[in-house]
């Protein structure tokens, strides 16, 4: 099904949609204004991943925390 078949189940004005959507893109094309925001980008992204893991595996108050124990009881943060 696509994006704008969705939307019409939903009864939201595809065409209101489709605008707001390209305006927040223009938005996002615009803020990277040189050539290493690309790079930069990956960067964090990278950081943002390795500290979601980190909390998935170590944070008891994290979302994941229980369902990561769950599926993998066997696993212990202490390096052996």
């Amino acid at each position: 099904m696509s994006l704008l078949e969705t939307l019409k189940k939903r009864n939201i004005n595809p065409y209101n949609f489709e605008a707001q959507a390209k305006s927040k893109i223009r938005e996002i094309v615009r803020a990277y204004r040189h050539s290493w925001d690309v790079y930069s980008e990956l960067i964090q992204n990278s950081v943002d991943a390795i500290n979601r893991l980190y909390r998935i595996k170590n944070d008891p108050n994290f979302y994941l925390y229980s369902e990561f124990r769950k599926r993998f009881p066997d696993f212990s943060s202490d390096p052996k």
